[in-house]
């Protein structure tokens, strides 16, 4: 079955913002016929029955969408606006609104609009941004000028509970979060991508020292890619504990996992690093050349990754499975500026337990995520064992999108790191950016810096 995320997002287009791009026509109240519009998510390579469309529309959190009583129509549900009371004030000089990357290129060129709401609502709570967007896809958070906002005449109003409502914000006054910068774009993405296959096909780069750097390892790391699941992994050898190594020194850092690869592969310390890519699960690659945000997509723009995963597309969608690309060149980083030099690391990549979409058809359950977690995590931690990885960056895997609890994944990794796998790495690294947010909050918690 499709993902019903996928489904609902392909709803939201189609009933609501692109009916003409679908090729469906919706009358005067917003109905369309059913048919037509399974025939036109069938053609963008999405089929879904009508059967599994009934399923997800009648689920009682999803009320936003309406069958006829004959199952033969549909349309979207547009509720109104509840009466809000809101006085005008002063705003602090920074607040925030959470959204997802498919809608940054139409905020960038006209701003914040409500979007057939009454109003653009905006948080002084960067956390609650986020959890609003993340109903709709993987958030992206936009930093608001307010104060510079209101100076210049604009109403902002401020609710009983502390939620600010203006009716338009310009591109002028909004920021991307630090970690995300104007390449965020989604086309922009593509392009760097793009860029990453050229680059490997082609074997050098010129990097932003003007000087023309070689690129090699990468045809060596592509016909050594290899795939394992829970049975073929046990096939590996287990190295014994050396007492180089040990005892493992684990960290929890603000940064992503390429900003790790670089900063350890410059200090030369780490040894044979290696990298936990946060596979998608669906496209090798996380789906980098369609701009997407994933952790896998970003490795893949940075380095040989995608070409790796290519070679073993046959796997796809992967499970209960790992791909290990050993020694990939990483040359490139989240905002696409270019290493002086590569970096080798290998890349290990595993899908976490979609939680998600359990939630969405009413099948979650914490034990058999769990469960999953924990035999996915073994294997990763089995690979980079047997294949020598003294320096292993992990992080938030599978906490963003696939909304698995962070706590949970901090958990089974803190268990296996402590018992099967203690003093088996020289240190592991788990790359989550931005402190005070949850899932840095939850790992930093289940891992304590040293005393």
């Amino acid at each position: 079955m499709i993902s019903p995320f996928w489904v609902m997002r392909l709803l939201s287009q189609s009933l609501r913002h692109e009916p003409a791009t679908f090729g469906i026509t919706l009358d005067a109240a917003g109905w369309t016929d059913v048919a037509a519009l399974l025939a036109a998510f069938a053609a963008r390579s999405t089929p879904v029955t009508a059967d599994e469309l009934a399923a997800i529309v009648s689920a009682p959190e999803i009320p936003t969408f309406a069958l006829s009583p004959d199952g033969t129509r549909i349309r979207a549900e547009h509720r109104s606006e509840p009466v809000v009371e809101a006085h005008v004030m002063q705003p602090p000089a920074v607040l925030y609104h959470g959204t997802t990357q498919r809608h940054l290129s139409g905020i960038r060129a006209i701003g914040l609009t409500p979007r057939g709401r009454a109003y653009v609502a905006l948080t002084t709570d960067r956390e609650l941004a986020k959890k609003i967007a993340s109903r709709r896809g993987r958030p992206l958070i936009l930093e608001v000028r307010a104060a510079d906002l209101a100076a210049t005449g604009h109403e902002l109003r401020c609710t009983p509970d502390g939620i600010w409502l203006t009716t338009h914000v310009p591109p002028a006054f909004i920021e991307p979060s630090k970690r995300r910068m104007s390449l965020i774009i989604q086309e922009g993405f593509r392009g760097i991508a793009r860029e990453a296959l050229a680059t490997c096909s082609r074997g050098n780069y010129m990097n932003d020292l003007h000087e023309m750097v070689e690129l090699t390892g990468v045809e060596r790391a592509m016909r050594e890619t290899g795939a394992f699941d829970l049975a073929t992994v046990e096939r590996l050898p287990s190295r014994s504990i050396r007492e180089d190594i040990h005892p493992t020194a684990v960290t929890v850092t603000d940064e992503t996992a390429l900003e790790a690869i670089r900063r350890l592969g410059v200090a030369g310390t780490a040894g044979h690093l290696g990298c936990l890519s946060f596979s998608w699960g669906i496209l090798p690659g996380g789906g980098a050349l369609d701009g997407h945000l994933t952790q896998e997509a970003s490795l893949a723009r940075g380095s040989a990754l995608a070409p790796c995963l290519q070679t073993q597309a046959a796997r796809y969608p992967i499970d209960d499975l790992a791909i290990y690309a050993p020694q990939v060149p990483v040359f490139r980083d989240d905002e696409g500026a270019w290493f002086d030099a590569p970096v080798a690391c290998s890349m290990i990549s595993c899908a976490a337990p979609n939680a998600r979409s359990m939630h969405y058809i009413g099948m979650f359950d914490e034990t058999l995520v769990e469960a999953s977690l924990r035999r996915r995590a073994e294997l990763v931690l089995k690979i980079a064992d047997a294949t020598g990885i003294d320096t292993l960056i992990l992080g938030a895997w599978g906490c963003g999108w696939l909304r698995n609890d962070p706590h949970l994944v901090a958990y089974v990794f803190h268990n296996l790191l402590t018992t099967t796998f203690a003093n088996r790495f020289r240190q592991i690294v788990f790359a989550i950016p931005e402190p005070g947010m949850s899932q840095h909050v939850a790992f930093a918690t289940a891992f304590p810096p040293a005393e």
